[in-house]
């Protein structure tokens, strides 16, 4: 049972709003670009796993993208699933290429077309996970199930090597997930946990998740002034759409939308982070000239305001 689906992260989504917005000509273009592949190339192998996870057999509650607090730093984990006597992290890697671990330097060297890049070791990764999933649960009060962590090859066209093919034996390709799940669960004969209790595991791990916010203006240094304005059409993906009495419709394509800026105003809050907006910022983001105006739409939206007058900020409406 998936009780936290997969949905596209928040700090995916925020890139993506800058690599739609960024010029081709700006410096930073390329770079954006790069950056937003690889973060969709990993969320596809992590969606992608859904179909071989519909095959475990035993009762089971499964967590997808859960970012959590230690004691020092927050942990990620890609998916972690709850059964009565252990929990299982999977970590995928949906990387392409030929892979070669090297546990004299602690590495993954990955060659493709003729270059080769290092990562760091994916077992030092989910040893570290299970190791501070392990202490949160002590702290929690949650129970001490055993955590068992395998590595994911999402790309079944990678090639892996090790010159100690033990260090294997927790890498796994998808399809095998349910296999090697139901392995792991034989050597724990002990059930620990009830389904009620499992339940309020999630909910409480569910609770504790905290979503990534990364400042991506900041991180590559672009100025907010860098990006295309005005509304992005929902049909074609063209920036402009332009302002009638009954709602907006695009220069382009001309679809018609009278609800996308509300997906407007969640980009320019993503894009300001927690600082909140002004209405200078959404008359420049909106493309509209008259203040009041501005204000009138962002106040028929979930927005909570504050300060009075020229000071008034928005900020977005959280349940």
């Amino acid at each position: 049972m998936i009780i936290k689906p997969q949905a596209l992260p928040c700090h995916i989504q925020t890139l993506q709003t800058i690599a739609d917005r960024l010029p081709h000509y700006h410096p930073k273009f390329e770079d954006i670009q790069k950056h937003l592949r690889n973060l969709i190339a990993g969320y596809k192998g992590e969606a992608g796993l859904d179909y071989n996870l519909s095959f475990i057999r035993a009762p089971h509650i499964i967590l997808h993208n859960l970012r959590l607090k230690g004691q020092n730093h927050h942990f990620q984990m890609d998916t972690i699933i709850l059964f009565q006597n252990a929990i299982i992290i999977l970590e995928t890697k949906n990387i392409s290429g030929s892979l070669q671990f090297k546990t004299d330097f602690q590495q993954v060297l990955r060659t493709l077309n003729g270059q080769t890049e290092a990562f760091k070791d994916f077992h030092l990764q989910i040893k570290r996970q299970s190791e501070q999933l392990t202490e949160l649960m002590k702290r929690n009060k949650l129970g001490t199930l055993p955590v068992i962590p395998f590595i994911v090859m999402a790309n079944s066209r990678t090639i892996i090597h090790s010159e100690t093919p033990h260090v294997l034996r927790n890498v796994i390709p998808p399809e095998a997930i349910e296999s090697e799940i139901h392995k792991a669960l034989q050597t724990i004969q002990t059930k620990k946990l009830g389904q009620a209790q499992l339940k309020k595991v999630a909910d409480v791990l569910i609770n504790l998740h905290e979503e990534l916010e990364v400042d991506w203006l900041r991180k590559y240094s672009i100025d907010f002034s860098d990006l295309q304005m005005g509304l992005q059409c929902p049909a074609c993906r063209k920036i402009g759409m332009v302002k009638n009495r009954r709602g907006w419709t695009c220069s382009d394509c001309h679809h018609f939308s009278n609800t996308v800026h509300h997906d407007a105003l969640d980009q320019l809050f993503r894009l300001k982070g927690d600082t909140g907006i002004v209405n200078q910022d959404v008359r420049l983001f909106f493309r509209i000239t008259d203040e009041q105006s501005a204000r009138r739409l962002v106040e028929k939206m979930a927005v909570r305001k504050e300060g009075t007058t020229k000071g008034v900020k928005y900020f977005k409406l959280t349940l």
